[in-house]
């Protein structure tokens, strides 16, 4: 007796809505690659799109390599929308899915798809609700932070999880390396998941308000490292975000004083100064709670009264 052939099952169709950035390419590149997946078109918006980023960006040429559209949207009215999206086939999407999407996703177009709408997010909600997650982590000195995958509603970062997902951040990242590790986790997670939610086997669960944090955008504050933090701490976090955000500025709480400073060059996390800057030659160090921190000596700082050791 001959076994009858299960019967395959018909691609999940997904339109996905991001950016031109580190944090979109990866899931695109996850949803390309897997098996009964059909994505049908990246939406990113068009106020956002410079002739500089669609030259340059690794999107456009992933997307042209596997014929699926690119469609600028103009915004997120339904008037507007579909136009745009032309013959990607709306009312026929399974999900929607957005990954570093920077506009809040109207009802009308959550309810579209039969599956939901989906966020890949870089932490584990409700810890880390906002623009800037990773950040977050590095700044707060986490040793652990996730991806999580859920729906959408109609706040920020808020709706049910479908999947998380834990990542040891490693001992000397950037964070544009820790962002593209957290894409790439993020990628194969939403692959699993929209499999899981077309065979009916993800159960939505509602985020704990009371445990959430936020994560908002840096502020000049956020950029600051007071001394009254360990040496260990502050040369991790300044390592992390110098190729993003220079300079960084060294709060020296003894004296209230605040010195624009390069990159970490070496850290001793149990050593002293009898000072709490000293200047040698094109380097800085900084005396911390406990430990030092010798960093690049930034432009600004030359002209401020630190301690020479010329």
């Amino acid at each position: 007796m001959t076994t009858p052939p299960v019967p395959k099952r018909p691609p999940v169709r997904v339109a996905l809505f991001g950016m031109r950035c580190a944090f979109t390419l990866p899931p695109v590149r996850a949803l390309l690659a897997a098996p009964e997946i059909d994505l049908r078109a990246v939406i990113v918006p068009a106020a956002l799109t410079s002739v500089a980023a669609v030259a340059l960006h690794a999107l456009d040429d992933t997307l042209r390599t596997h014929h699926v559209p690119l469609v600028e949207a103009p915004s997120l009215r339904r008037d507007d929308l579909l136009p745009a999206l032309g013959s990607v086939g709306v009312s026929t999407l399974d999900a929607i899915v957005t990954a570093c999407f920077p506009w809040r996703i109207p009802r009308w177009l959550r309810d579209l798809p039969r599956l939901g709408a989906l966020n890949v997010h870089p932490s584990l909600l409700p810890q880390g609700r906002g623009p800037e997650p990773a950040f977050r982590a590095l700044r707060n000195g986490q040793r652990q932070t996730g991806v999580t995958i859920h729906l959408l509603d109609r706040g920020w970062d808020t709706g049910p999880i479908l999947s998380q997902q834990p990542f040891t951040i490693p001992d000397r990242p950037t964070l544009p390396e820790l962002e593209t590790a957290l894409a790439e986790q993020g990628g194969a997670l939403l692959v699993d998941t929209l499999h899981a939610l077309a065979a009916g086997q993800a159960t939505p669960q509602p985020q704990d308000d009371a445990l959430a944090t936020a994560a908002p955008i840096p502020t000049a504050a956020d950029l600051t490292l007071p001394t009254n933090l360990p040496a260990a701490w502050a040369a991790r976090f300044a390592h992390a975000v110098a190729p993003m955000y220079s300079p960084l500025v060294v709060l020296v709480m003894a004296t209230g004083e605040r010195i624009p400073v390069g990159p970490p060059l070496t850290c001793d996390p149990t050593g002293t100064l009898t000072t709490p800057i000293e200047r040698h030659g094109d380097r800085l160090a900084v005396r911390f709670t406990p430990g030092i921190v010798v960093f690049a000596a930034d432009v600004g700082s030359r002209e401020s009264g630190v301690r020479s050791t010329d």
